[in-house]
């Protein structure tokens, strides 16, 4: 989201409570995302995906899901919608540099490594966010990607229910560096 309003205009502030990211070196790391194509589409849209070194990047063509008892599956085929790929497995380090990269030349944009928040606060103008160190930030809009235990979707008061699907990925099968 961040990347798609680098140039809107709109003063964007990214909070992460990591160290700054490094572009990843020598073997691949085990945490991955996988990008559907519209998130790709995003990505290459936004100008991000040009950041990425495609040898990291693994496109893939199948896809075998199936119930924890076995009883069903489901097979997707990159070949039976006419695509090249299904979608691309990326390095989570690998794109949260990449996105870190790409958004340092915006002038709009504040990447902010090493911030914690502390807590999260509905005023009337918006949100206040204050964090373990550093300033407090006011904003109108407040967007969270802070995974299952989120502040922001506690302070927004949006209820998380879980359920196990009993859905398992069995494999992907692609080719590193390309389709």
């Amino acid at each position: 989201l961040a990347a798609t309003l680098a140039d809107s205009g709109l003063s964007v502030s990214v909070l992460d409570a990591a160290p700054a990211p490094v572009m990843p070196t020598g073997n691949a790391a085990l945490r991955v995302v996988a990008l559907n194509e519209a998130s790709h589409n995003l990505l290459v849209n936004a100008g991000v995906w040009e950041h990425l070194d495609q040898s990291r990047v693994l496109p893939y063509q199948h896809m075998q899901v199936f119930d924890a008892d076995g009883t069903g599956e489901v097979y997707f085929s990159a070949d039976a919608v006419n695509a090249e790929a299904l979608g691309w497995m990326v390095e989570n380090d690998h794109l949260v540099a990449a996105l870190h990269g790409f958004l340092a030349g915006r002038q709009q944009v504040q990447w902010h490594s090493g911030s914690r928040v502390a807590s999260i606060k509905q005023s009337a103008d918006g949100w206040r966010v204050e964090r373990v160190a550093g300033d407090d930030i006011h904003c109108r809009l407040l967007v969270g990607a802070d995974g299952a235990h989120s502040l922001v979707r506690d302070a927004a008061g949006i209820a998380l229910s879980r359920r196990d699907t009993g859905h398992r990925l069995r494999r992907v099968a692609g080719r590193p560096g390309g389709v």
